[in-house]
């Protein structure tokens, strides 16, 4: 975290696959911003009008369970990835909350709707935010980097990594307490209800937000076609992720039962994956959602192992083939793929994490079968 100050008005734009958002600093004022937030800035062809840079580090208010009992006023942040790390720490922040402590929320005001209708969140802060606004809070519990930038060995989970760094020891919390779905509003409610009538629905993520975790294109319509095809009572609906492109779905699939969309709002996604009867996805917010809801789900996985993920998820089933490459699982999280990865057997260059690219269509389809029967037990 830093805390900056600038010396003439200076307006930023925060984007995000669900939206943009302006926000306008005023000169001579002191503003706590993400390191992630200011590494963008820095990046852009305009000269930041900085007059003084701090680390935030040292004026932060640090925060432990044992040595400050509740009640107080603790602010959380998580800005570690995207939907699928919020929704990892909601269980953090709940079980602080029935603690006693008075929980606030600091994120991007892109990702506000994640934390929107629990009863146990006391009130939500934007960042960028004046830093006086931020030292009003009695501690900060600041996640800018957790599970997702260590890539080496001993993965833990992100809910155990979170709630070790406050001094909570995750073993003796209940696994199904480590689970949290989102609280609908009656509209919310209504709406998801309304859309779709009288069909069974069933997801599947063409892409997840990093080409690591990204099944080719060609296997990702293989594979959406064969469940269409041995699920034709299911209406499925084909998710875009954060690198989709055309090949993905142009041309669209011949098939009745198959619809591509995307969704202004995720709180309806979310809702309508509530009532999905199966979903498939690489690892990506999809099977976040679908875990949070006990949903049957497929996940297909590359990089990580599953259990460093979905150990909490009920009904998840992984298809991971890590036997095909001789570092996986490599925990890679970052644009394009690792120097390491081994080069293809046709000698160009890998375009595709090998781990995820084995995984065929009728595998897919097996564990599909076997996910349903399993629920319906």
């Amino acid at each position: 975290m830093f805390i900056l100050s600038f010396s003439e008005y200076f307006s930023i734009t925060l984007s995000q696959s669900n939206g943009n958002h302006l926000y306008t600093c005023e000169p001579d004022k002191a503003y706590l911003f993400s390191e992630f937030i200011f590494d963008e800035l820095r990046k852009g062809p305009a000269r930041l009008p900085l007059s003084k840079i701090s680390s935030a580090d040292p004026v932060l208010k640090g925060f432990n369970v044992a040595q400050f009992p509740p009640p107080r006023d603790v602010l959380f942040y998580m800005g570690v990835g995207g939907m699928g790390d919020n929704i990892m720490s909601w269980g953090v922040v709940r079980h602080l909350a029935e603690m006693g402590y008075r929980m606030h929320i600091l994120c991007l005001p892109i990702m506000e709707f994640c934390w929107h209708g629990f009863p146990w969140v006391e009130s939500i802060v934007f960042l960028p935010n004046y830093w006086s606004a931020i030292n009003c809070f009695d501690h900060h519990v600041i996640f800018e980097t957790i599970s997702n930038s260590y890539t080496h060995d001993q993965q833990i989970h992100p809910l155990d990594a979170m709630l070790a760094k406050v001094g909570v020891d995750a073993s003796a919390i209940p696994v199904e307490r480590k689970r949290v779905a989102p609280v609908f509003s009656r509209q919310e409610q209504r709406v998801a209800e309304a859309m779709y009538p009288g069909k069974e629905l069933a997801f599947f993520q063409l892409s997840p937000s990093q080409r690591a975790r990204q099944l080719p294109p060609e296997k990702s319509r293989a594979v959406l076609s064969a469940l269409a095809l041995a699920f034709p009572q299911f209406h499925w609906i084909a998710l875009g992720g954060g690198t989709t492109n055309a090949a993905f779905f142009d041309p669209p699939l011949d098939l009745p039962n198959v619809e591509y969309r995307t969704f202004d709002r995720m709180r309806t996604l979310w809702a309508l994956v509530r009532r999905a009867h199966l979903c498939v996805s690489p690892d990506t917010m999809l099977v976040h959602a679908a875990g949070m809801f006990g949903i049957p789900c497929v996940g297909l996985w590359g990089t990580y192992p599953p259990a460093s993920r979905v150990a909490y998820y009920e009904n998840h089933h992984a298809i991971f083939h890590r036997e095909i490459c001789p570092h996986s699982p490599c925990n890679w999280n970052a644009d394009g793929l690792p120097s390491f990865c081994p080069p293809p057997s046709t000698g160009q260059a890998r375009t595709h994490c090998a781990v995820v690219s084995a995984i065929t269509p009728e595998e897919v389809v097996e564990t599909a079968r076997k996910a349903l029967d399993l629920a319906r037990v």
